[in-house]
């Protein structure tokens, strides 16, 4: 009977042993999927839908295509996939063969994609890239969300600590793009709005309506016509800061867009927290097609698809980022009216940019939802026709969705769509 009675124990507390060991087990994983899915989480507006290749394809709005985790989903057809990171000796590359890299910068998920037999060095360089700009470009410190930025690397915690810094080339390109978006809005887009964003707690994620003599004390810093340059020597007004968040990813998928062109890529797709930029045609010579999400329900549903080569295509919604007030229900977004300190508030939904220039797209797509529909238009029908800045654009609002003549062949969308002409 003892003996009996021993096994029966020992059963008993293998199984509580058991039990614990699971349930540790599923605490773990459960960990792991949230964790992966705030890793993966971005800013996008697109979706690139590679297994599309032929124009026929429906747009189905019930579909789960237009995922809030933008990405690049699977390869081409016939192709090997590749990740940069692995021995790929033994494999044979041919131009359907995809080498990618899959990472975290800039404070949100990146994926380069460049297929051929040269794919694997545009895309290790391409990273590197935007790895390095990442560490230059910061805004942030040590006490704020994202990259840890140190004063030693990054060129903007030091313009804006000391007022003055000595910058380099990238900087100094996305201050003369950014300073002529200022100029031609009269300055409802501005790079020193950075400080409202931080009041607001978009850089901290720590988020705070501010009252309005908070508002008002801050906009005293507020105007783009402080921050000077000469030579490679930028200078702020007294107590001015800036940020490079309107525009630095654009910049960086255009300058990577370059290093993978020298490299000897023909085909590559890059989607930096949603920021596409399209390199040459997929490896079969079809377009790339870009799903644009449906700003008034981002999660699930796409609202078109852009046929495209050779551009970048960058979209800024207020369903991005935002938070909301738990005592009112109110919604507030991350787009800062410059003018007024507020998250924009003119009925745009999202903007969409098009252009070959992803530096200018980045900034335009900021820019032009603040403008407003009637605004941005008339910017449109003035500057979106100029050598070197030409650029298409698709608007929408609770009731309409607005693009630009130059879209009319190569956006599909089952809604109806207001096309306006110069």
């Amino acid at each position: 009977m003892k003996k009996k009675t021993g096994k029966k124990q020992i059963k008993r507390k293998f199984n509580r042993q058991d039990a614990t060991l699971l349930t540790a087990l599923l605490v773990f994983v459960c960990l792991l999927v949230v964790f992966v899915a705030a890793i993966v989480k971005n800013d996008s507006g697109f979706k690139v839908i590679e297994n599309a290749g032929n124009t026929n394809t429906n747009i189905n709005k019930e579909n789960n295509q237009g995922s809030s985790n933008s990405s690049l989903n699977g390869s081409s057809n016939n192709s090997n996939n590749i990740n940069s990171n692995s021995d790929n000796t033994n494999t044979q590359v041919n131009d359907n063969t995809l080498f990618e890299e899959a990472f975290f910068s800039m404070d949100t998920y990146m994926s380069i994609k460049c297929y051929g037999a040269n794919g694997e060095e545009g895309a290790k360089k391409a990273r590197s890239e935007v790895e390095k700009l990442d560490v230059l470009l910061t805004a942030v410190g040590e006490e704020g969300a994202g990259v840890q930025g140190s004063y030693e690397t990054s060129e903007i915690l030091r313009l804006n600590r000391d007022g003055s810094a000595i910058v380099g080339e990238d900087v100094l390109s996305m201050l003369e793009t950014a300073q002529r978006v200022s100029e031609r809005t009269n300055g409802l887009y501005d790079l020193t709005v950075y400080p409202l964003i931080d009041l607001w707690g978009f850089t901290s994620r720590k988020y705070h309506i501010p009252s309005e003599a908070e508002i008002e004390e801050v906009l005293k810093k507020v105007d783009y016509r402080g921050i000077k340059t000469e030579n490679n020597k930028v200078s702020l007004n007294n107590g001015q800061t800036l940020g490079l968040g309107s525009i630095a990813k654009g910049y960086t998928s255009g300058k990577c867009a370059k290093i993978i062109e020298a490299s000897g890529v023909k085909s590559a797709i890059l989607s930096l927290g949603g920021n596409i930029q399209c390199i040459g045609t997929r490896p079969n010579g079809s377009l790339w097609r870009v799903g644009v999400k449906d700003p008034k329900n981002s999660e699930t549903n796409l609202i078109g698809v852009l046929s495209v080569k050779d551009v970048a295509v960058i979209t800024s919604g207020s369903y991005e980022r935002y938070f909301k007030d738990e005592d009112t229900g109110r919604i507030y977004h991350h787009i800062i009216d410059p003018s007024n300190g507020y998250p924009t508030d003119n009925g745009l939904l999202s903007v969409t940019i098009v252009s070959k220039n992803a530096a200018l797209a980045d900034a335009l797509s900021t820019a032009c939802f603040v403008l407003g529909k009637e605004n941005a238009i008339n910017y449109w029908k003035n500057y979106g026709n100029l050598s070197g800045e030409e650029f298409e654009m698709i608007m929408i609002n609770e009731t309409e969705i607005i693009a630009t003549e130059g879209l009319k062949d190569s956006f599909e969308c089952q809604e109806k769509v207001s096309f306006i002409s110069r």
